[in-house]
Parts: structure tokens; sequence; C-alpha cells
């Protein structure tokens, strides 16, 4: 095949399937430009979630009327001039592909005007050529109103995702920029009703309040730290608020919304063992450093920035929330937790396993010889391969339960020897169980909360719920709408206990957020009801009293599948008398 030059039109819509993906593409570059150009007031409207119209309005610089018609050009900018500028970057915008890429797959119009002059300009465009030009009346700054997106490229358009979905990447994206410019007045309204409104303010923590709650915003400590090259500003929640992605993780480099591992993983790793596992933290912050330490031009939508020191900026981040943490005396609990995890030979005298109400000691038993090793429990197991079975469970009509070892797991004599049960999974099993075969009937039981929960969700956990709320329903929840982008949760499933918090239900709301862009309907009712047997679950810790450990091991045995938990961790772990012999040299 003969190769030949494309034309610049079909070069045009190349490069804008680059730079934008969606509407939320869009109203970001939009959103950009008007940042740029010193606006103290954004708003956005949009129909069908962007899909139809878009219309950003700011008050900013605006442009003459020259500039108005040149914007559209492709590598059009006013921000750089030469090569050196592109290593010293200070504005979001400055590669002129924007508005250029925009313009070539809709139909836009564009109405601005400076301050210097007595008129406004107005220019319509149609795939990226101005058909129409004239003098209006306006105020100063620019409106962008961009109809029918992808209305040229039906390719792009049919990946486009449902209404709910779209709306919440645009919600994403203005929530994000009203954190990191709290100055700016931004507004967003959908189909004519209004979904989010932050009056600009001096303080960060109040857009925090208005964005996610009260109830949120309580839980976030300031953080402001320097090492003299990099500065770090914001603010991360406290241990006990976190959620089960980086969703809720705000990152801002010199102003710009980014996405980067190495500040993420800094943050979580700052928190150590004060976060439970797959948990994590909730992040406002605001990174500045020289702009020639950083390149912006590595990625086209540019959320993706590379640094020329990253072991220093992880540990710039790091040092900042560690630092944060200690001021609020909030490292001791690490401290706490690391002691919890000494190697079990120097913790004898402590080790206790309880029969029923009863705490009793025997030096001589069976574990109290293990004890005997300086290596913690979990290698010993995992070491003694040869003597252990995963799984294989006692015969029900023989088994005794003996007690409780470290408040984590439960101990079960049998004619044949011991089996150590984790006191989580093997009631996580049943749970899950039984939650499954309710919700395939219909049939959950639930019941009414004393005081109901007033639920502060963010802009974007609003859409998630709204477009989800008969799954919800079905789970057993009863929440609705309450007024004033609140809601109200008024029954709860039976299975999650009286005294339900409300995280497990904002978990479940991520839950659904991360899960439902890549799996079936199916198998994300299956993924949603997992977490909620896992969290309806006792925990490790938790001590329990002799009945209560009967039922946990009576429900999991007489579950269909009683060897696994949901997420496939074993139940249990079955140490045979002919092994024990074996290792006490009773038998050859």
């Amino acid at each position: 095949m003969a190769i030949h030059k494309l034309d610049q039109n079909l070069i045009n819509k190349i490069a804008a399937g680059e730079v934008i993906e969606r509407p939320a593409s869009v109203v970001k570059e939009l959103i950009e430009n008007s940042l740029d150009a010193n606006a103290t007031k954004i708003f956005v409207e949009i129909r069908e979630a962007g899909k139809s119209y878009i219309k950003v309005e700011d008050d900013g610089d605006g442009m003459t009327e020259e500039d108005a018609i040149f914007c559209i050009e492709r590598h059009s900018t006013s921000k750089i001039k030469d090569i050196n500028d592109l290593f010293k970057i200070k504005t979001l915008g400055f590669r002129g592909e924007a508005l250029a890429s925009i313009a070539a797959i809709s139909k836009m119009r564009i109405i601005t005007k400076t301050e210097d002059s007595l008129e406004g300009t107005q220019v319509h465009i149609l795939n990226g050529k101005v058909l129409d030009k004239r003098t209006v009346g306006c105020n100063k700054g620019t409106i962008i109103e961009v109809q029918n997106l992808f209305y040229n490229t039906p390719a792009r358009k049919k990946y486009l995702k449902d209404i709910p979905t779209e709306l919440r990447h645009i919600v994403d994206v203005i929530t994000r920029y009203s954190l990191s410019n709290p100055q700016v007045y931004f507004q967003l309204i959908h189909n004519n009703k209004l979904v989010f409104n932050a009056p600009s303010t001096n303080d960060t923590f109040n857009n925090i309040v208005n964005i996610y709650g009260r109830s949120v915003a309580k839980e976030m400590l300031p953080v402001n730290y320097s090492n003299g090259e990099i500065e770090v500003i914001g603010f991360v929640s406290k241990p006990a608020l976190t959620r089960v992605d980086r969703s809720h993780q705000t990152f801002f480099v010199n102003g710009r919304y980014v996405q980067n591992i190495v500040i993420s993983r800094a943050l979580n790793d700052a928190y150590g063992t004060l976060l439970m596992v797959n948990r994590k933290p909730v992040a406002v912050l605001n990174i500045a450093i020289n702009p020639v330490k950083i390149d912006v031009n590595v990625h086209p939508t540019k959320r993706e920035i590379k640094f020329s020191n990253e072991k220093e900026l992880y540990n710039t981040v790091f040092n900042a929330v560690k630092e944060t943490l200690t001021k609020n005396n909030l490292t001791r609990s690490a401290i706490e937790e690391d002691a919890k995890l000494t190697p079990l030979g120097t913790v004898k005298a402590k080790m206790e396993v309880k029969h029923g109400y009863d705490l009793v000691r025997d030096e001589q038993s069976i574990l109290d010889e293990m004890l005997k090793s300086d290596r913690p429990l979990k290698e010993i197991m995992e070491d003694e391969e040869d003597i252990m079975v995963e799984g294989i469970l006692p015969k029900r009509k023989d088994f005794t339960v003996i007690g409780q070892l470290n408040k984590t797991y439960i101990l079960i004599e049998d004619d044949d020897g011991l089996a150590i049960i984790d006191q989580h999974v093997a009631e996580e099993r049943p749970n899950y169980e039984d939650f499954m075969r309710q919700f395939r009937h219909k049939d959950v039981p639930t019941q009414t909360l004393i005081n109901p929960i007033v639920l502060e969700l963010d802009p974007r956990n609003k859409i998630i719920l709204e477009s989800n709320l008969k799954l919800i329903h079905e789970l057993g929840f009863d929440v609705d709408e309450f007024g004033d982008g609140s809601f109200i949760l008024r029954a709860v499933p039976v299975i999650m206990g009286k005294e339900m918090k409300k995280e497990i239900l904002l978990d479940i709301i991520d839950e659904i957020s991360v899960l439902s862009k890549t799996i079936s309907l199916e198998q994300l009712q299956e993924k949603v009801i997992t977490r909620m047997a896992c969290r309806a679950s006792i925990m490790a810790g938790e001590e329990l009293t002799k009945p209560q450990m009967i039922k946990i091991v009576d429900r999991l045995f007489r579950s269909a599948q009683p060897h696994t938990c949901p997420h496939g961790r074993p139940t249990m772990i079955r140490m045979s008398l002919k092994d024990l012999e074996k290792k006490f040299k009773r038998v050859i």
C-alpha cells in the first residue's frame, strides 16, 4: 500500500482525539483556560452530561477580536514563545491545542471581551472553520459554547458512557479544581438543575466542607510543610476516615490537577500501620515546586507529569504528612500496632487462651511449646506446610471449642488434633451465603433505625447514589433524598447489625463507582455483597464468649463452602495429632 499524506481535516480530528476523550475533557480544558485568564467566576452549564451542550462562562481577561479568531488555530497560544519556555511552564495550558481540538469535533461559539474594549466579539465555528464573526455587547470575560460534541466523529461518540457516568466525570473535574482554587466561584448546572455551587472563599477548608460535608471536614488535618525546594500545603484525613480507593485523593502540582503514583504512595506510607489493610486516606494536597524541575509535556491531557527527582518528591510528601500526624498525636497507635507484631517468643507470659468467660494458662500445652520459637506464629505455620492441611474440616459431631487465641483465632479440638480458625473469615462465609440467598430471592430483612442517619455526600457520590438507588434499595438500605443535596438513611439490612455506621454505605457507593466501569451488573452485585458480608462480620481483636465461638463455628460448618471466605482466604488451618506427636518425638 502506497504512503500518502493525510489531509489537514483528518489530522485535526486525530489530534483532537488525543486531547478530547469525553465531555469532561472539554470542561477541563475550558476551565484551565479560564483560570489562566485570571477568572474569579467560572460557571458551567451542560445538557445530557455534555453530550449535546456545554457552556463555560468566566469573568477573566477576555480576548480581542483578533485573538478570538486566531485561538482556534492549532498551536496558537499566548503562553509560550520559544523552547526555553517549555521547561518553565507556569500556566495550565500552553500547547495551543485545546480550542482547536474542540472546534474540530463540535459546533462552537465564542463570545469574549477585554476590559479595554467597548464591545465584544462573537465567533461561530463549525468543523474547525469560522462561519461567522460579529460585534456584540457583553461583559468582560469569555463564554464558550460547545454543541453536538463528536458529531463528525461517530466512532468516538459511540464510546461515550451513559449520562450518570459522563456527568460524574464532569463533576469530578469541577470539584477538584474548586479545591485547588477556593478564591474562584465555581458553579455547575445540568439540565437546568443546580448540581454544584461553590462561592469563592479564602480557605480550602471551606471548600472541603462544601464538597464533602462537615462530617468529613472535621476529620481533616491541615498540612503546611516545606523543605526549601518543595512546598506541600493542604489537608489529610485522620486515620479513622478512609475510603476503599484513591478517588478521594486530590493532588495538585503548581495548581495543576495530576494523578501521580509517587505522591499517592508517599501519602499512604506516611500513615504506616495507622491504616487498615486496603484502605486509603482522604487528601487534598497542593505541591509547589520550581517549574524547571517538572515536565508537564509528557501526556496529551497533561494528567501526568514527570519530576526530575522523584525521590525528593516522595520524601517531601512523606515527611509533610508524617509531621502532620505526629503533631496531632496520631502516630502512637502505629507504635502500639508494631508492638502487637512482636515475635511470639518474647510475649510468652502474655499469651492467653480463653475458655468461655475464664482466661487460663497451660505452660505445658502444645501452644506454649510453639512459643519457644522467636518467629511469629504466621511464619511457623507457613513453614510447616508438611504437617498442616488448609481447609480440611473436622467432623462436626466430634469437635469441641477450646477457646480464643489473641482475640483473633478460635481453637477447636477433635479426635484428630487441633484446628485454628480465623474468627473473621469464619463468620464472613455464612454471612455472604445468607445475604446472597436473601438478595436473590428479593427477601432481604431490614431493620428501621431508631435515629435515621443523614448522609452528606460530595457531588460525585450523589450522582452514583442517585443512579444506583434501585440496587441500594434491593440490598436493604432505605435511603432517599433529604433536601439540600443530602440523603437520609432510615433502614438497613438486618445482617449489618443494629449499630451500622454510615461509612459502610459510603464504602458501597465507592465500590459501585470503581467496579461498575469494568464488570457486569451481576458481578457488581456479588462484589458489593462480598464487601457487606465482610463489614458485617466480627473483626480480629474482638473478644468472644464461648457461646459466640460455638455459634460462629456452627454456622461455618453449615455453609455450602466452608473452606474459604468469599475472597478466597482459608477459614482454618489443621494440625493432626499424628503430626504433633512427630514434632514432640513421641513417634518416629
